[in-house]
């Protein structure tokens, strides 16, 4: 193995087939070997050395004489350029997953809290290059949850799914106007301050009969 550039191969080795370590180990890959192993299209791959994106060894890229078959891509280029994508397919290094710089920006928030974020709700991450990658599905059902507290108004799936209060209390307090409710679209939504608020007094009345 050329060990020149180790800090380039996928911190999961391990979990790469065989195959694709003789590949990878080789330094260089084909379009259809890059297409295979990002998760991206062919097509795509050939937009982004059109574009010198990613750059590849035919040294005139842009000519209209090239032949697609004789074009290679040199391996660290390539894992350089594919790093850094905000979102990443499904692929052999792992399933769809966001950059740090990604994750803040599907949820809007800051460095600091998008981390905080990942380690509250155990957000499986791995490496791709020397950069962090953060599991898609992971960090958009813990956003589903957290989200919740940045709404002004939540409808009944969100309620029950996440909040883990049942229509019949639910509706039982929008009677006694404890919770206010509007139409959004022809979807009933629910106060989210009121909602919380009840969760509060649920708590604290529970803890008080122990």
């Amino acid at each position: 193995m050329n060990t020149k550039f180790f800090n380039h191969y996928p911190r999961e080795w391990d979990t790469l087939g065989n195959e694709w370590k003789e590949i990878i180990t080789g330094d260089v890959l084909s379009i259809s070997q890059a297409s295979e192993l990002s998760g991206f299209s062919k097509r795509f791959i050939y937009a982004q050395i059109h574009s010198m994106k990613l750059l590849s060894t035919d040294k005139d890229p842009i000519s209209k004489h090239i032949n697609s078959k004789s074009l290679q891509i040199e391996w660290r280029r390539f894992l350089m350029w594919y790093s850094h994508f905000d979102i990443l397919p499904a692929s052999p290094f792992g399933p769809p997953s966001y950059s740090l710089k990604g994750m803040m920006n599907y949820m809007g928030r800051s460095r600091s809290w998008s981390l905080i974020f990942a380690s509250r709700y155990n957000i499986q991450t791995f490496f791709i290059g020397s950069l962090r990658r953060f599991n898609k599905y992971d960090v958009e059902e813990g956003w589903k949850k957290e989200s919740i507290y940045f709404k002004d108004w939540i409808d009944i799936d969100e309620i029950e799914s996440y909040l883990h209060i049942s229509k019949a209390i639910l509706y039982s307090c929008v009677a006694k106007r404890e919770v206010r409710t509007r139409f959004h679209s022809g979807i009933m939504q629910f106060s989210q301050k009121d909602v919380l608020r009840i969760i509060k007094v649920n708590q604290i009345n529970y803890h008080n009969e122990l």
